[in-house]
């Protein structure tokens, strides 16, 4: 458990020296850590995660990871000084997205 509490420690040292998601991907492959305990612990961010990070939500899936970047990508680009997703409820604008799985992941979502 000490090792664990050190890497973690050390991933967020990495994540604000270096920025988001390259320093936690690095200190995900470099820690150890099980991906779905890394996501416990910091949370995943839908306004910039990886379809991949995104699958690993319980009731996500590849799929629908896939449309969630999508739509993010569409709404950047038809509203530049907005994100996509400012509460977990955003989602719902999501096909395939419903209330059910919003309340599934959502102790698992962060925004900036």
């Amino acid at each position: 458990m000490k090792k664990n509490k050190k890497a973690i420690i050390a991933g967020f040292v990495l994540m604000v020296l270096f920025g988001g998601v390259f320093a936690a991907d690095y200190f995900l492959k470099s820690s150890g850590l099980d991906e779905n305990i890394f996501i416990e612990r910091i949370g995943v961010n839908p306004n910039i995660a990886p379809a991949a990070k995104l699958a690993l939500l319980e009731g996500v899936g590849a799929y629908r990871a896939n449309q969630i970047v999508d739509y993010r990508q569409r709404f950047v680009k038809n509203n530049p000084q907005q994100k996509a997703f400012e509460t977990p409820l955003d989602l719902i604008n999501v096909k395939g997205v419903g209330v059910k799985t919003v309340a599934k992941i959502e102790k698992y979502l962060v925004f900036d």
